[in-house]
């Protein structure tokens, strides 16, 4: 991430109150939302039609929003702000209502946010990205930090049964371990991949592989890591795939100040969704019952 490799960030300030999400954090059903963040560094809302498109935040100046994750119910928001030296976690509902921080930190960044399986927790990475960053939850109010196993990497994703957690690991390689840290087992082996995203079924794993961030593309394989395979084939580098709630397609980012691409798992019928959004600070998309 080209921001973010320049700057990258628990306590809690409000509990939760509404409706707590309660089913898996990779959850099957209709496609609903997607979520992004804008030119504006806001976050950001739109159909995959590309319809009824608006911000549901409005930080100040200086601050921008990273890295959205849908709850498995879809009602709830995680995501990052970066206000230029620390990164922090907040929530909010998907009508814009209820944003709380549930992280404060002074001289750390903590990033790549996702839902536990039971919705009552969020993993994500801490540190930054000049040093090994340790993979740690906390429960969904900001309170009992802990670390997940004694592994190194970020951007962590539970499959839709909940058993295991893929990230990517700090050698560059897509890493499964158990959802308790132990059993941690390598899928890839070429040393240039990032970003696992679970399909709805939990037999497939998204990823992104380059060994520069301009040759980034989008790849999958099954959660074996066998069976590997490019989607995208663009000069353009593309970022952070992520599956339809269906399973029948990836949405991704791609350079700075353009649309939402989505494309079907073979690579084809690819089209654009929204207006512009700032390169690959993440995309999100809500599953519907």
């Amino acid at each position: 991430m080209l921001r973010k490799l320049i700057i990258i960030a628990a306590m809690a300030m409000v509990s939760l109150s509404s409706t707590s999400p309660h089913a898996w954090a990779t959850s099957p059903g209709a496609n609903g939302w997607l979520a992004y963040v804008d030119e504006n560094e806001q976050l950001t809302l739109v159909l995959p039609d590309g319809s009824r498109e608006h911000e549901i935040t409005s930080f100040a100046i200086g601050k921008f929003v990273e890295n959205p994750q849908f709850s498995a119910n879809g009602h709830w928001i995680v995501f990052e702000v970066n206000d230029g030296g620390t990164t922090d976690l907040y929530v909010i509902r998907t009508d814009g209502s209820h944003r709380h921080r549930i992280t404060h930190t002074r001289d750390r960044y903590e990033w790549g946010p996702s839902w536990s399986p039971d919705g009552r927790s969020i993993v994500f990475s801490k540190n930054g990205f000049a040093v090994p960053s340790p993979i740690v939850a906390i429960d969904r109010d900001g309170t009992h930090r802990r670390r997940i196993g004694h592994v190194t990497g970020e951007f962590p994703r539970y499959p839709p049964n909940g058993s295991r957690i893929a990230y990517g690991g700090s050698d560059g390689e897509i890493h499964v371990m158990h959802a308790d840290g132990t059993h941690d087992v390598i899928l890839t082996e070429t040393g240039n991949n990032n970003y696992p995203d679970w399909s709805p079924d939990g037999r497939l794993i998204a990823f992104i592989r380059g060994r520069h961030f301009s040759r980034h593309q989008v790849w999958i394989m099954r959660a074996d890591g066998t069976h590997d395979r490019r989607v995208t084939t663009t000069r353009r580098p593309n970022f952070l795939g992520v599956f339809s709630p269906n399973g029948k397609q990836i949405a991704y980012t791609s350079e700075t100040l353009t649309p939402i691409r989505v494309t079907h798992l073979d690579g084809t019928q690819r089209h654009r969704v929204g207006g512009t959004l700032i390169g690959d600070f993440g995309v999100s998309w809500q599953a519907r019952p």
